[in-house]
């Protein structure tokens, strides 16, 4: 072999061994495989490495020449997998006549449905109307009570659920992963103990040999090699590292779990992808890459979200459900919402237009219905109110309430200082506040970063339930601070809703009913145990054991995760009121754009102050 041929490739698979973690020459194994070339044939040619490159980055899809050695970027997805090779039709799955009841509640009443191609719908609706159901309706894992369903025969739908690994949680990351292509696992596997058994078993060496053949003939018709290889490297553009690989599902977080189901639906060959909530457990970092690959994917997507920001990124078909009915309305979230207050105001017009239409010919029959000159007359009009098609009067959305904290004292200028503070665990430090920092009476902060950097430590450690590791927090000693956690742990999950309440403030079992109506909470669901509640009532409710204290300073924990539009403006008006101070770890740009003054970035084990939310967004 030529000495600089092969100087060429031995730097070749330097680049890769520190791209792929020293992956290289297994790489190399497969190329060779693949195209039956070895390396160590004297007649290696120039554009036998030339052929390799191509083979790298347009097989693998990985850059020789990229800096970030640990990161592949969203770009470096090869693009066939994103793209929808299926003809263009016009309606892929259509649903006629959909109802369905749980217990006594109609959630669906003659409802249909379509998805075009090229559709990305977002399902705007309140929380218990029935969205993640009819997501298990369309991936057939729920029966209904009536419904006809028209879709074509090669469709094949992902469902991003909310509560995926439940029962997989005892699997490593990598026995996941090698799942995505189990038989093609299954193959490769049987491959080595082949190998090993042509070692000792000569007395079945003809046997083993044909069976080689036979799977090694399945791999290269389906491309076995490279799938095989993919199901664990695609990980790493999805930033986990070699290490991940022998972890347990359930030693990972909600946001890691979300990333590993996209990883999955990218390999596989997807038509239709339904997203659960996929925002809920994202740093916004990771939101935005979700943003950037959802708009990169040329297939069809049905979104429940809550994120009017991510609604605007991604989605110009909106899907809303009201009373039973879905109607749909095309832009996106801010064009919807100007669509709709039209067509209320639409509606309203003609409801009341038809009403005085209706008076008017009942006036006029019931003067003229005993003048035999007006017969006809009479008649005629009687025949066209019984034809005609009433428009009912609009109802009034069910929304929660503006609510309000009332908390009337005053309080100090100064209310929590901070002084060259380490935050995090003992033996584990997780960031530094190097200088002196304070905050004020009528600070608004919302504190940023991503997952696992220390947020919500910086938050228990505020209100003393992790001391810091060095220095202190001082917490000025007139204020009332008040823990709102993103998984309600304030809440006594053995207790109903009305006991959990009645013992706050002296207020008496009617102004406590008063304040849950307030937050669309009635009637008997009032002594309903909270360890029985959905994971939004259960926020409500600690979102009324939050208001009912009337606290100073609010110290809050994701406080947007599970709830629905409705309640989220609610809770950004009510932070836009509140008087005094407010901590707030959130990744919900829509309510922390609106009503914060500061931004604190933790990031690189420093937190960073900013007045600027764009500021702070170009620093993440």
């Amino acid at each position: 072999m030529d000495k600089i041929l092969q100087q060429e490739l031995t730097e070749i698979l330097k680049k890769l061994d520190t791209i792929t973690d020293n992956y290289g020459k297994k790489l190399l194994d497969i190329f060779c495989n693949d195209f039956l070339w070895s390396p160590k044939k004297k007649h290696l040619t120039k554009d036998d490495l030339e052929l390799f490159k191509i083979y790298i980055q347009d097989e693998l899809w990985l850059t020789l020449d990229q800096k970030d050695t640990k990161k592949y970027s969203l770009q470096n997805i090869p693009e066939y997998l994103l793209m929808n090779s299926t003809p263009p039709v016009g309606s892929i799955y259509t649903i006629k006549w959909l109802s369905k009841s749980i217990w006594d509640t109609q959630l669906f009443n003659d409802v249909n449905i379509t998805i075009n191609y090229n559709d990305k719908i977002a399902l705007i609706w309140s929380n218990g109307t029935g969205k993640t159901t009819l997501f298990r309706l369309f991936a057939g894992m729920d029966d209904v009570d009536q419904w006809e369903i028209l879709k074509c025969k090669w469709l094949k739908i992902w469902y991003l659920s909310q509560d995926f690994y439940r029962r997989d949680e005892l699997l490593s990351l990598r026995e996941e992963m090698e799942s995505t292509f189990p038989e093609i696992t299954k193959d490769i596997k049987r491959l080595d103990e082949i190998g090993d058994l042509m070692a000792t078993a000569w007395d079945e060496i003809y046997d083993l040999i044909y069976e080689q053949s036979d799977v090694l003939e399945r791999l290269s018709m389906n491309d076995g090699y490279k799938k095989y290889e993919m199901q664990c490297e695609i990980l790493k553009y999805f930033w986990f590292s070699d290490h991940h690989l022998d972890m347990n599902i359930n030693q990972l977080s909600w946001w890691e779990k979300t990333k590993i189901q996209i990883a999955k639906f990218v390999l596989q060959w997807v038509d239709v992808l339904l997203l659960d909530e996929p925002t809920n457990h994202l740093d916004i970092e990771w939101i935005v890459f979700l943003e950037n690959f959802l708009k990169k994917w040329k297939k069809w997507i049905v979104c429940i979200t809550h994120d009017k920001t991510f609604i605007n990124s991604v989605f110009q078909n909106i899907r809303e459900l009201a009373d039973g009915k879905i109607t749909s309305y095309h832009g996106d979230y801010d064009d919807y919402m100007e669509e709709k207050i039209t067509n209320m105001e639409l509606h309203e017009k003609k409801y009341e237009e038809q009403t005085e239409y209706i008076k008017k010919q009942k006036e006029f029959i019931n003067k003229n219905k005993a003048r035999k000159s007006k017969v006809g007359a009479v008649k005629t009009r009687i025949k066209r109110l019984e034809k005609l098609e009433r428009i009912f009067k609009p109802t009034d959305e069910k929304k929660v309430k503006n609510i309000k904290i009332d908390s009337k004292e005053n309080i100090p200028q100064n209310v929590i200082n901070f002084s060259h503070v380490d935050v995090g665990y003992e033996g584990m430090k997780l960031f530094s506040i190097r200088d002196d920092l304070s905050v004020y009476k009528h600070d608004k902060i919302w504190i940023i970063g991503k997952n696992g950097v220390g947020k919500t430590t910086l938050l228990k450690s505020i209100i003393g339930e992790l001391p810091p590791l060095h220095w202190t927090i001082d917490v000025h000693g007139k204020v009332k601070i008040w823990y709102y956690s993103q998984i309600a742990e304030e809440l006594n999950f053995d207790n109903d809703i009305l006991s959990e309440l009645s013992w706050i403030n002296d207020m008496n079992d009617g102004q406590i009913r008063n304040m849950l109506a307030s937050l669309l909470i009635f009637g008997d669901k009032v002594y309903q145990k909270i360890s029985t509640l959905s994971w939004w009532e259960r926020s409500k409710v600690a979102l009324a054991k939050m208001i009912m204290q009337n606290p100073h300073v609010l110290i809050m924990d994701e406080p947007t995760n599970h709830l629905d539009i409705s309640s989220k403006e609610a809770m950004s008006n009510m932070i836009i009121d509140f008087s005094w101070v407010a901590l707030i770890v959130s990744h919900d740009r829509d309510l922390l754009e609106n009503v914060s003054n500061k931004i604190w970035l933790i990031k690189d084990k420093q937190l960073r102050v900013f007045n600027n939310v764009d500021t702070a967004f170009q620093k993440i």
